[in-house]
């Protein structure tokens, strides 16, 4: 039961985390010491960041097409004064749900929410399973060893898709933990939490 308790206690943690990967500094002293390091071209082999990109493929080749993409915008970079007008969104997934945030998702530990996901969850459960596949190779990003940065001045991390990945993969877990699987809930808080852990350690 402590354990069942910890792994709900998580997801709370779990959904509001990926703000942290949007928040800026001020343009300061330290500020450009930030924007120098950042901009320094990463090893792009494994790279848990242009992983992110490749969510929004669905080709085999999806992490390649991603490096090409990101090099793409740092050609473009290198050819123009104008950056504003070359920012690189990620990940960009159009096939996840867009009713992640309508009422029948809820936040954990809102009032209530655990019986709304009782009661909504054979329409959430479709959502899951239409986003099953990008759930999976999210939640596989964990095991990347090379979360090097790529390059801050070209690129915006998506809030917007981070938080519905992250609450998806919550009530995924959630519902595991409902139907007995704590195993495996475990194992996807283990690594939800690396992901996190070192996204948030290097941005």
């Amino acid at each position: 039961m402590k354990k069942i308790i910890s792994a709900i206690a998580f997801i709370v943690f779990a959904i509001v985390l990926p703000i942290h990967l949007v928040t800026d500094d001020p343009l300061d002293p330290e500020a450009q010491k930030w924007i120098e390091h950042y901009s320094t071209e990463p090893n792009l082999d494994n790279n848990a960041f242009i992983a992110l990109i490749a969510l929004g493929y669905d080709t085999d080749d999806s992490y390649q097409r991603a490096t090409k993409e990101y090099l793409d915008y740092v050609e473009r970079l290198n050819n123009t004064l104008d950056i504003y007008e070359n920012i690189l969104e990620y990940p960009r997934i159009v096939n996840l749900p867009t009713s992640v945030i309508d009422d029948k998702y809820c936040t954990m530990g809102e009032e209530g929410c655990f019986e709304k996901l009782e009661t909504n969850k054979s329409e959430i459960g479709e959502d899951l399973t239409t986003s099953e596949d990008v759930l999976t190779k999210f939640l596989a990003i964990s095991d990347y060893e090379n979360f090097q940065p790529i390059n801050a001045t070209i690129t915006e991390p998506s809030l917007e898709v981070l938080i519905k990945l992250v609450k998806l993969t919550g009530i995924q877990i959630y519902y595991q933990i409902q139907e007995g699987n704590v195993n495996r809930a475990v194992e996807m808080l283990e690594k939800l939490a690396r992901i996190e852990r070192f996204f948030f350690k290097v941005i």
